[in-house]
């Protein structure tokens, strides 16, 4: 349908060509463009149909809801910004029941599965990144939520699979570089205190489990195996000292 979508912009566009006054198009282009997630270039054709009748019923209703619509999308961005994932998810939901919720534009979406992630609603975030994969296999901000989603639920080798995927599909993604370098830091410490473990090098294993977990003291999935994994050392430091 957003396929739909533009097919119809792109005649109400051929039509306002041909009709500068034509104010049905003017206002069915700038609907076409709310639901496609263009907002400006929905404002710019209500604009212009306000200013050829500016007591026009249709544009002036269609343009406030455009206008709830940025509206939420602003308090959306703070929220978001200010990482209160759960104000920013409402904020996103009332604005998508003012559009057509059965074509969320991608970015929209790409909005919905990082206030998943933010909410570590890790179930939540992979249905929408999957469904954005499935729009497009080479999109590099769907296969860099993706591994968020693996990242968040401690899956460190499937996390740097796919930013790597990321980054060949944009060489210059700096945030699928970030995480990569993070993840491999992380699972490679992990490694090195099992090695460690298994040698009995209780110390060394200790302080790689110790190292690892200052890597990301918010990657909770991950850190309580790490925790687990050192407390296991000190159970085995312990058990040593008591059969001294």
């Amino acid at each position: 349908m957003l396929g739909k979508y533009k097919d119809a912009a792109t005649d109400c566009r051929t039509a306002v060509e041909l009709d500068p006054s034509n104010i049905k198009a003017l206002c069915r282009g700038a609907k076409c463009h709310l639901n496609l997630g263009n907002l400006e270039e929905s404002g710019r054709l209500y604009d212009k149909a306000l200013s050829l009748d500016k007591n026009n019923g249709q544009a002036q209703r269609e343009y406030n809801i455009l206008l709830h619509v940025k509206n939420y999308l602003t308090q959306m961005q703070v929220y978001m910004d200010n990482k209160q994932w759960g104000l920013a998810r409402n904020s996103l939901g009332q604005a998508l029941k003012l559009v057509d919720q059965d074509n969320v534009p991608q970015k929209w979406k790409v909005w919905q599965a990082e206030c998943a992630l933010g909410e570590k609603n890790y179930s939540e975030a992979s249905r929408i990144v999957n469904s954005l994969v499935r729009m497009d296999s080479q999109n590099p901000d769907a296969l860099l939520l993706r591994a968020r989603v693996f990242y968040g639920q401690g899956d460190n080798a499937k996390t740097a699979a796919h930013c790597t995927e990321a980054l060949r599909c944009d060489p210059d993604f700096a945030k699928a570089r970030t995480l990569l370098k993070k993840a491999r830091a992380i699972e490679a410490k992990k490694e090195a205190g099992n090695t460690a473990f298994k040698s009995n090098q209780l110390q060394d294993a200790y302080d790689a489990y110790t190292a690892a977990l200052e890597l990301d003291p918010d990657n909770s999935v991950m850190n309580a195996k790490l925790y687990s994994n050192r407390a296991a050392v000190l159970q085995k430091v312990t058990k040593h000292k008591i059969n001294k």
